[in-house]
């Protein structure tokens, strides 16, 4: 289903439910693997989060777009009390470091001042570099990105040069592993038997985020 909006300068914002509608249109614009139409009709059956998709049509030519999905998420995750709140993000619904805009930047300010017209409550904007001056929109980075000098020669070198609280507590750590036997295997291996391994341990956790 489409939605549409005339804007001035014959700028043109619609609203699509589904990938596949406008699949040939979206890919023109896509510069990255997980942004394609392939990739996020996968999604639509993997990962369904009320998927939905806005692109700006500019002299009937489709010149930027995005992706935008629903999550609830718990605001205390990391305590005993619960709090849910809905966020509508634009971006892959994914753990990728992929941007949910694609297209030409130049039309972004308006496909998103639209795209904030529609949408209510929080509304969160995933792995955008440059950074826009819009109050409402709230941006961050699904993976942050921490840079590690390694100036150690060995682990035990880096662990002597610990605080000794902190490297009792690595330690102690250790020791809870050290009757731990590991496999390393390609990543084409992964099958579902480990996935459902995988989702035991998210039933049984309390600090629940998303599960991919």
């Amino acid at each position: 289903m489409t939605h549409s909006a005339e804007l001035h300068h014959n700028h043109i914002v619609r609203r699509h439910t589904s990938i596949i509608e406008i699949r040939n249109l979206w890919d023109n614009l896509v510069k990255e693997p997980f942004q394609t139409s392939e990739f996020l009709a996968h999604l639509e059956k993997t990962n369904p989060c009320n998927q939905r998709y806005y692109t700006l049509s500019c002299d009937q030519n489709v010149c930027a777009a995005a992706v935008v999905y629903t999550l609830y998420v718990n605001l205390f995750t990391f305590s005993k009390s619960s709090a849910k709140a809905k966020m509508c993000i634009i971006g892959i619904p994914a753990s990728v470091d992929s941007s949910g805009l694609i297209g030409s930047e130049e039309f972004y300010p308006v496909l998103i001042s639209e795209i904030l017209k529609s949408e209510k409550g929080i509304v969160l904007c995933l792995n955008f570099e440059n950074k826009m001056n819009i109050p409402q929109l709230v941006f961050m980075d699904t993976l942050p990105t921490f840079i590690f000098h390694n100036r150690f020669e060995t682990f035990n070198h880096y662990l002597t040069q610990m605080r000794s609280n902190h490297r009792r507590l690595v330690l102690r750590s250790m020791q809870l592993f050290q009757d731990v036997t590991t496999h390393k295997n390609r990543c084409d291996t992964f099958s579902e038997e480990h996935y459902q391994l995988y989702l035991n341990i998210m039933e049984r956790t309390r600090t629940k985020l998303e599960i991919l």
